[in-house]
């Protein structure tokens, strides 16, 4: 058969937008300045999200106390050479994932660079939906600046998942499976105490010098149990 190209998408283009709430759209933002674009008050639904500008930095702002939902498997894609930043730090903000009230979900981000200049990051938590836990699957750059509370678990598949302020709980609660390509990054919280336990195979990633499946940090403690799926490499 042929294959054709999605057309299908609800396009946001220019700074200052608001992410309108339709569970089964799939925004494509092409361009949105340095003021970024911003999701409503209270919880906004979308399908998917896709940023796909090409020559700027991406800016999602997601307001105090709202949350922006994506669908049962919410896909992230991140297709460009610069970083996509998800919410502003904005107290009580979340993203979560399910499409509607209490279902469960997995929040899926694919980011084609493995550079950490070009993560997708999110300055905002990550929790479950409502009732519905949440899973997290990352392939490529991710950044994670919050301390976090979904409880489905981490799958890091490809590249750098690098913690940069989640403290004890940058994975949230559940366990943390890298597999070979990927690696935990806990370069950036220093003094942490992470109990999650641990699935791990592989040397880290190519992009990254090979400098393990788990990367550790300064004072940092992996308190939870490590288990080998393959052979493995920890860089303390």
């Amino acid at each position: 058969g042929t294959l054709t190209a999605y057309s299908g998408y609800t396009t946001v283009s220019g700074s200052g937008q608001t992410i309108a709430n339709n569970p089964s759209s799939n925004v494509k933002i092409t361009s949105n300045g340095s003021s970024g674009d911003t999701v409503g008050s209270g919880t906004t639904t979308i399908n998917t999200l896709i940023w796909s500008a090409t020559t700027q930095n991406g800016y999602i702002n997601i307001p105090a106390s709202s949350t922006l939902r994506l669908g049962a498997q919410g896909a992230i894609l991140h297709n460009d050479n610069k970083y996509l930043r998800i919410g502003n730090g904005q107290s009580g903000s979340a993203v979560t994932a399910g499409g509607a009230d209490n279902v469960a979900g997995e929040l899926c981000v694919y980011n084609l660079s493995y550079y950490a200049a070009d993560a997708v990051e999110f300055w905002t938590t990550l929790t479950d939906n409502g009732s519905g836990p949440v899973t997290m699957t990352a392939f490529g750059s991710v950044k994670i600046d919050n301390a976090n509370s979904y409880s489905g678990g981490t799958y890091i598949n490809a590249g750098d998942f690098y913690c940069n302020g989640g403290g004890n709980t940058p994975f949230g609660t559940g366990p943390v499976y890298v597999q070979s390509g990927g690696r935990a990054d806990l370069g950036g919280d220093n003094n942490a105490t992470v109990a999650n336990a641990f699935n791990i195979s592989g040397r880290g990633f190519l992009a990254g010098g090979n400098c393990g499946a788990i990367k550790g940090t300064y004072n940092g403690v992996l308190a939870g149990l490590i288990t080998l799926s393959g052979d493995a490499q920890i860089d303390p």
